[in-house]
């Protein structure tokens, strides 16, 4: 057995309950940021909420996947105002979208008082120009949208 004396622990040597406690904690301390951070995982988003909007005289379809964005959406439906709606283009449908080959990313959905003129156009004008958009511009706010509907 080694001594204590000599700066050394026993594996038999008894600690404190605060020890073990911290010990504990320590260890999952380093689980939880060897995991990447939060312990708790993201649970499948089965709630989406599907919103088509009018930009002048064309319609394309969003997904909210983000419950303080659906209730401003909501907001805006009931208001019948017109505004920006901003999300990340995403490449294909998103199996909402058609018959667009693109779509806005449900996570960054959300509805706007002000956008940047760039992201600015209407849904055919993305779909024109398909490889700008997607690799420059990279977000779509167009401007004057009007919510119509919500649900496929």
């Amino acid at each position: 057995m080694i001594s204590r004396a000599a700066g050394r622990h026993s594996p038999f040597i008894r600690t404190s309950r605060r020890g073990r406690h911290r010990a504990a904690w320590a260890a999952l301390f380093v689980f939880v940021a060897a995991c990447g951070g939060d312990p708790t995982p993201a649970a499948p988003n089965i709630s989406a909420t599907v919103f088509t909007v009018q930009v002048v005289n064309e319609t394309f379809k969003v997904q909210t996947s983000n419950p303080t964005a659906t209730a401003a959406m909501r907001t805006r439906l009931a208001s019948g105002r017109l505004g920006v709606i901003i999300g990340t283009l995403r490449a294909g449908d998103g199996a909402i979208n058609a018959p667009y080959s693109w779509h806005l990313d449900p996570s960054t959905v959300t509805p706007a008082d002000v956008a940047t003129e760039v992201c600015d156009g209407r849904p055919s004008d993305v779909q024109k120009n398909l490889p700008y958009w997607m690799n420059t511009v990279q977000r779509f706010c167009p401007w004057g949208a009007k919510v119509i509907r919500e649900g496929s």
